[in-house]
């Protein structure tokens, strides 16, 4: 296989932190890349004014850039968090080994470099939490205090024909359950993207709480519950409807390009939602959020959504209690 007109595109982001201290970009140079025997080896050198680490990612689009919705896996090397800065840095991506790999003419390869400098603080003596052998970071937004990563807890079962009646259904067994990303335990954990819940797993089977604060822990660690809808609105309320202050500064594109300066770090599990018979689509677009409300018994739950080519965030009662969306908890 040939693969053609690979171009690689350079995104620097510059924002301050609430302190409004100068920040410098880090910069990305020298770029190049090589295709042999199914792998793309791609080489550049990094450097940044502030910082001896940045946190470096990448994107692939295969519609010339109108969207980056391809989820690379099996890349390796100087990519991620903690990345040194330096010449000669080298991504290795198994291209070949992916599943439905784009190319030809409209492939498009984007790298992204950052140094992770953002807005918020931990909150006040909860600075972590731990949580099912993983440790979870706190952020104060105005007045609440929210874990600053999705949370990732429970076994997988497949989207398909997991669980208890091999229909890919999570149930109330005694086991929390989590979807992750093409069947793939590995993509529940990447990039703290967390797992996928429906409703009722989520909520634990307990009975709706019709938006009552603080009544329904859910899935989430003990003194933590899963958000009411008048919560997702205090937010909202927070961040003056600018849902670029909540997704980490890789996430969006256009005008939806994540700044993060309330530091609570959305990243969009997008498309790629556990859909009702089952199937995931994409991985970018908008991220889902489920609140404790059900909205219609069996049907529908309210969730909060952020999207990724603008700065909506939308609070809606239409979630499809049967597919799968992301958690985050906040404290009681």
């Amino acid at each position: 296989m040939i693969i053609k007109n690979i171009i690689l595109y350079i995104t620097f982001f510059a924002f301050a932190t609430v302190q409004f201290f100068a920040q410098t970009n880090p910069v990305v140079s020298n770029v190049s890349h090589s295709y042999n025997s199914g792998v793309i080896t791609i080489t550049y050198d990094v450097t940044d004014a502030q910082q001896s680490d940045v946190t470096i990612k990448m994107y692939v689009s295969d519609d010339s850039g109108d969207s980056w919705n391809y989820h690379c896996t099996e890349v390796s090397g100087d990519i991620g968090t903690s990345v040194a800065t330096g010449i000669g840095k080298t991504i290795i991506w198994t291209h070949d080994n992916e599943n439905g790999s784009p190319s030809g003419s409209n492939f498009i390869i984007k790298i992204i470099a950052n140094d992770e400098i953002e807005g918020g603080d931990a909150c006040s003596g909860t600075t972590t939490v731990s949580y099912a052998d993983k440790i979870y970071n706190t952020i104060k937004i105005g007045n609440q205090c929210w874990l600053k990563e999705n949370l990732n807890v429970g076994n997988m079962t497949n989207s398909i024909n997991g669980g208890d009646g091999s229909d890919g259904h999570q149930t109330n067994n005694g086991t929390i359950e989590k979807y992750c990303y093409d069947n793939n335990s590995d993509n529940c954990n990447n990039d703290d993207r967390g797992g996928l819940y429906q409703w009722d797993e989520a909520m634990q089977y307990a009975v709706s709480d019709n938006g009552t604060i603080g009544t329904t822990q859910g899935i989430c660690p003990s003194g933590w519950h899963i958000p009411t809808p008048a919560e997702f609105y205090v937010l909202k309320d927070a961040v003056a409807s600018n849902s670029n202050s909540l997704k980490a500064i890789t996430e969006g594109t256009g005008s939806g390009i994540g700044t993060n300066t309330s530091g609570f770090s959305g990243l969009h599990t997008g498309y790629c939602k556990r859909d009702v018979d089952g199937s995931f689509v994409g991985y970018t677009g908008v991220t889902n959020f489920w609140s404790s409300y059900e909205s219609s018994t069996n049907i529908y739950a309210d969730i909060m959504n952020l999207y990724y080519a603008n700065n909506t965030i939308s609070i809606s009662y239409d979630g499809l209690v049967k597919r799968g969306y992301s958690v985050r908890c906040i404290k009681d």
